[in-house]
């Protein structure tokens, strides 16, 4: 069986390859369209890891998370009227692996003596 995505559809068809479908005009009637997975995932599953405010730990972090091929983003703290000098920036990461994620950062801090704040809450994305 041959699948092939059409608009938002996929088309399934046992009447050969998916260009023979177009190719022969086949009517509606002899395809099946089925929903693809796709609509059915998860998104907007980030949680806010933690706090930092070392870059040399930040950049130490980066690298481990790297390594162990998780993926985050980093979003910057703006700094509040009377902390003008102060980076924060805040590590997001997945909840499907924020266990491995939480492991990598307590073992850099834990070697490397640096002070971490964990936060470990839903990520507030502002899209629009």
């Amino acid at each position: 069986m041959d699948c092939i995505q059409y608009h938002k559809y996929d088309i399934i068809s046992e009447k050969g390859s998916a260009r023979e479908i177009f190719a022969k005009g086949l009517r509606i009637n002899e395809v099946i369209f089925m929903q693809p997975v796709y609509t059915t995932l998860k998104v907007n599953n980030e949680i806010e890891l933690c706090e930092i405010t070392d870059m040399e730990c930040k950049q130490l972090i980066e690298r481990e998370l790297l390594k162990d091929r998780i993926s985050y983003y980093i979003r910057w703290q703006k700094p509040s009227l009377f902390n003008r000098k102060k980076n924060i920036c805040i590590i997001c990461v997945n909840d499907n692996v924020k266990e491995i994620a939480e492991d990598v950062v307590r073992s850099i801090c834990d070697e490397k003596g640096y002070s971490v704040k964990f936060l470990m809450r839903r990520a507030q994305n502002q899209f629009l």
